[in-house]
């Protein structure tokens, strides 16, 4: 017998990018859709940047700062007694980080209000049954402020939260806080959304969920993972529908700079970085195979008329990666890929064939340019794959936007003196390096593991001190903390 179906609304708020839409939507709503689910998505993010405008919101989230400091102005909403104590420190905090900023703080919170009234009222809470929110990095608050906001008002919705902003015991501790959030999926959601959909449901028998049993918020007693090629294709037509509803300008930038999020794989296939969390959410490594793969691409291409697309996978392919480019090549259209890579994977020849099929830019992993920092990452690689991955891309032409890590934990002076005399050398002939501070991510090696790598104890980010109640923070919610090192 077929059993009844809620309607699902997925929310993905700011502060992610415009010019790449949310992947996690699409691919939920194809799924939940494939399976006869009412599903619908809201890209807000792109409505908030044509309230603040599209310069004042880029320049909120991309270098010197990033997508996790804007959030703070949205704790007016959650926390609103902890907003109007210190609102000299939010402001303060706002004007240190944005001195070149085109807008005030005051102008920053009158269109923050302007953004969160326009999605509460506008927006028919009434016609779904689930409302669930996609949390990566710098969604946190503003996904908690409507959240808070729509329970208050339509207490019998089903609020869920997902992603890797909630995953594990950031999801236990989200439910424990914020009476609000009724459930936390811990993983992938797509097997989980549906089974949430099916009236009934014995939240015990959902996969990858975190619920309250009693007094007690528990994980349930299964999980799951989604075999990759049998999913079906995202689908982005809510985003497309929502970009025509914002302004000229936001459209033209999405048509210069956009990208379409296509994933490959899921987890990493090694996995041992010590610094990253970036596959906390996943277990296990997985690929999609090639044909898979060119199917979703060539249909996804001209299905929305564009060529522009992001790989969201953290490695290009660990097999099959010759193939995939040669198909990709003989479908005969004039592709633009971004795609991170490791830098000893890929031989001269590799470089000349991504190039040809389309892979413009690379964001290699290449953290240092010396051998000791290396092995203290865990990198799995030496100074030479990174100068030989930066020399092949220069050569072929293809753009690689790679990252030096700087201030780890038990960083030496003979490291950044090699980095330093490595880099001078070859600076010439190389793309600059974004350099980048370490910040300790929940479930990283070496948040797991602090004492090994010469850490006296952890603190919470600056950033989190302003924007959180200390006793929230006390709970165990933070995402990023700095370190005080022995």
């Amino acid at each position: 017998m077929q059993r009844d179906c809620s309607t699902v609304l997925l929310i993905s708020m700011p502060f992610a990018g415009v010019e790449i839409p949310s992947i996690q939507l699409a691919l939920l709503k194809a799924y939940l859709k494939e399976r006869g689910v009412d599903v619908e998505t809201r890209h807000l993010y792109l409505k908030a940047a044509d309230f603040y405008g599209i310069k004042n919101y880029n320049s909120l989230i991309y270098p010197p700062n990033d997508s996790y400091t804007p959030q703070m102005v949205f704790s007016k909403y959650v926390f609103p007694d902890h907003w109007e104590k210190n609102i000299e420190r939010f402001r303060e905090y706002y004007n240190k980080i944005n001195k070149e900023q085109t807008f005030t703080f005051d102008e920053y919170v009158q269109r923050t209000d302007d953004f969160y009234n326009f999605v509460i009222s506008t927006i028919n809470w009434q016609s779904y049954d689930i409302i669930g929110f996609t949390l990566n990095y710098g969604q946190f608050l503003p996904s908690l402020a409507v959240a808070k906001k729509i329970k208050e008002l339509y207490p019998d919705k089903k609020i869920v939260f997902g992603g890797s902003r909630t995953t594990g015991e950031l999801g236990r501790n989200a439910l424990r806080i914020f009476p609000y959030v009724d459930l936390v999926v811990s993983g992938e959601g797509e097997e989980a959304l549906y089974k949430l959909a099916l009236q009934p449901v014995d939240y015990s028998q959902v996969p990858n969920l975190i619920y309250r049993r009693d007094e007690e918020v528990v994980f349930s007693s299964t999980t799951s993972q989604a075999d990759l090629n049998l999913l079906p294709i995202p689908l982005y037509d809510d985003f497309y529908r929502e970009l025509e509803s914002v302004s000229t300008t936001i459209r033209e930038f999405f048509s210069y700079r956009g990208r379409l999020p296509v994933e490959i794989s899921r987890g990493c296939w090694w996995n041992k970085c010590t610094f990253c969390n970036l596959n906390i959410q996943y277990k296990g490594y997985r690929e999609k195979s090639v044909d898979k793969i060119v199917e979703e691409i060539d249909f996804l291409s001209d299905r929305y008329e564009i060529l522009s697309f992001h790989i969201v996978s953290n490695n290009l392919l660990l097999k099959n990666m010759r193939i995939l480019c040669r198909r990709l090549i003989e479908l005969g259209k004039d592709f633009s890929f971004f795609a991170e890579a490791r830098a000893d994977r890929l031989k001269a020849s590799d470089y000349a064939l991504l190039k040809k099929a389309g892979f413009n830019v690379i964001q290699t992993g290449i953290e240092s340019f010396s051998s000791s920092y290396l092995k203290k990452m865990n990198k799995g690689v030496d100074v030479i794959d990174n100068i030989a991955a930066l020399k092949f891309c220069m050569e072929n032409g293809i753009i690689n936007e790679y990252n030096l890590i700087v201030d780890y934990p038990n960083e030496e002076i003979i490291d950044f003196e090699e980095t330093k005399k490595n880099a001078e050398i070859i600076m010439d002939y190389i793309d600059p390096p974004n350099l980048c501070n370490l910040r300790v991510l929940y479930g990283s090696p070496i948040y797991l593991n602090r004492g090994q790598f010469g850490i006296e104890e952890l603190d919470f980010f600056e950033i989190d001190k302003v924007m959180f109640p200390k006793d929230i923070l006390e709970e165990g919610i933070s995402f990023v903390y700095s370190f005080k090192p022995r």
